[in-house]
């Protein structure tokens, strides 16, 4: 089992944690080769924020940045998320050896 996602279900999750800017202005990155997911945005007040989402120990977790613009980030929330909450939301993909059903 390992995360899969995408900008639209990755924006939709992080706004239930942070107010994000519309989804067009928010720049969304994936880990070649690692199942870690990037929302960047900026607000047009000055200031910018980012988001991760990644397995850590073997769990979900989201992970979001904010701060002023030109500055580094100065404020960090770290939200241990469920497989159950990703899988209803269609964010968790299984490899054939490793299916359930």
């Amino acid at each position: 089992m390992r995360i899969k996602t995408n900008k639209t279900q990755l924006y939709k999750l992080v706004s239930e944690y942070t107010a994000l800017p519309q989804p067009k202005g928010a720049q969304f990155y994936k880990v070649r080769g690692h199942a870690s997911y990037f929302l960047e945005w900026l607000d047009g007040h000055g200031n910018k924020g980012r988001a991760s989402l990644s397995a850590s120990m073997g769990s979900p977790l989201l992970t979001i940045e904010s701060g002023d613009v030109g500055e580094p980030y100065t404020d960090w929330k770290a939200h241990r998320l469920t497989t159950e909450t990703l899988q209803e939301r269609g964010m968790v993909e299984y490899d054939r050896a490793g299916a359930e059903n």
